[in-house]
């Protein structure tokens, strides 16, 4: 596999991905009387919850099973998305995830999200952009002066906090 390079991140299908936003916390009857269907999770995602649970923060609970995140999805967060299974992800899905992931990583989004419950790194799948883009930011200085040098996210001193789910 050759290393990402900074046209892999400056491209249309990266900065143009859709990455739909948080609804707002549902009810079960909300969504049986809802007049459109429900957001619908990918198959490819970060397997941290970006449900908005109060207005100006998203949950933010960092799950390593998809198992795991469904579940705490349709426990704590009924109706907000509608969940699939991990069954069958088509190569183009694959893809669209990454790209979204990209984007969500380059555009500063995972860096300066606001989080009820601290994600930390988050998954393998954005550790790796985070540092992808960080190395490309070091050795090149237009990409670092448009884009920035740092994408990892702000880890508070007390990590304590940090709770791995399963």
């Amino acid at each position: 596999m050759t290393p990402l390079q900074a046209t892999d991140f400056i491209k249309p299908s990266v900065t143009n991905a859709p990455n739909p936003s948080s609804l707002p916390d549902l009810t079960i009857s909300d969504v049986d009387n809802a007049p459109n269907p429900g957001v619908m999770l990918s198959r490819f995602n970060s397997r941290v919850c970006d449900i908005v649970v109060n207005g100006v923060e998203m949950c933010g609970a960092y799950y390593v099973s998809q198992r795991g995140f469904r579940r705490h999805l349709r426990t704590r967060h009924p109706g907000a998305i509608t969940t699939v299974d991990q069954n069958g992800i088509s190569p183009q899905e694959t893809t669209a995830g990454i790209y979204a992931l990209r984007r969500w990583v380059l555009s500063l989004g995972w860096r300066n999200a606001r989080y009820s419950n601290e994600p930390g790194r988050g998954s393998l799948a954005i550790a790796e952009i985070c540092d992808k883009l960080e190395r490309i930011a070091a050795q090149d200085s237009d990409f670092a002066a448009q884009y920035g040098k740092h994408f990892h996210r702000r880890i508070p001193e007390n990590t304590s906090s940090l709770k791995l789910r399963e």
